[in-house]
């Protein structure tokens, strides 16, 4: 799949802890909102500060609403504390995945699958643990690290980042570079697109449902279902058993390629789909 996404404008959204160094703060004025503005972009980026979840939401509603009423394709910055479980704003309140997940597939939706997002984060590139099969993606893409990162970091990689990236707008370069900007060449921080979270998700989902323990339950339980309709009293427990594994286990990759329809958006949005 071609690694390229369209976006509009940069949002910064930092919640920090009081003591923190407020290094998206210092990352937007000096880097994101200067490069921009000597591109004469002087609307193409914003900075929230939330206190707290209540607060982190109506940010993420905020963006939802320019992208829908002003069809923005919203590029995202995350500088909060996180862990395995999820973010964590200034007041404290701790916000999980999944919660963060529903809200971005909303607006991954109104952007036409371009949300791209870069998590300064502890941990941040856990976002991709709750992400279901069965759903759409809430991102194009991110980068986040799987361990803890300290504030000289964030601004070392970032910098070096945004720098790239608003200059030539190459996602490939900027990644480049983020990843050398260490003096030890070792980045914390890894890029990822959607296709390592479908495949990712799609392997825990056979994992999980697709053991022959799961898979003979589940044909114990399609079998009650289906002797519940009198067209199958025909059939003996075997034949019907047959069938239901046929559909769950034997046609696999049919199901398969029904959920990446729905995941990759190519359902609503055709021309997202590889040629």
């Amino acid at each position: 799949m071609k690694k390229t996404f369209t976006f509009d404008k940069i949002y910064v959204i930092e919640s920090l802890r009081s003591d923190d160094l407020k290094t998206g703060e210092e990352l937007y004025n000096d880097i994101i909102k200067l490069k921009l503005w000597q591109k004469d972009l002087y609307d193409n980026c914003e900075l929230f500060q939330p206190i707290s979840k209540i607060d982190f939401f109506n940010s993420i509603e905020n963006i939802k609403s320019e992208s829908e009423k002003n069809s923005i394709y919203p590029m995202i910055h995350l500088e909060m504390h996180g862990s395995k479980d999820g973010i964590q704003v200034t007041n404290g309140e701790i916000i999980k995945w999944n919660e963060l997940q529903n809200r971005l597939i909303e607006l991954n939706i109104l952007c036409k699958c371009n949300l791209f997002l870069t998590m300064a984060t502890c941990y941040g590139g856990f976002i991709y643990s709750t992400i279901s099969p069965g759903l759409r993606t809430p991102f194009w893409g991110f980068i986040g690290p799987f361990e803890t990162v300290k504030a000289g970091e964030v601004l070392m990689n970032f910098t070096a980042f945004y720098e790239e990236f608003i200059e030539s707008l190459d996602i490939n370069k900027a990644v480049i570079l983020l990843n050398e900007s260490n003096p030890n060449n070792k980045s914390r921080f890894k890029f990822y697109n959607t296709e390592f979270a479908f495949d990712f998700a799609y392997k825990n989902y056979e994992e999980k449902y697709l053991t022959d323990e799961f898979v003979a339950k589940r044909l114990e339980m399609g079998l009650l279902e289906a002797r519940k309709h009198p067209e199958m009293e025909n059939q003996t427990d075997e034949q019907i058993k047959n069938t239901l594994k046929f559909l769950m286990v034997d046609n696999k990759d049919f199901m398969k390629n029904k959920l990446m329809e729905k995941f990759f958006m190519w359902d609503i949005f055709p021309e997202k789909r590889p040629k």
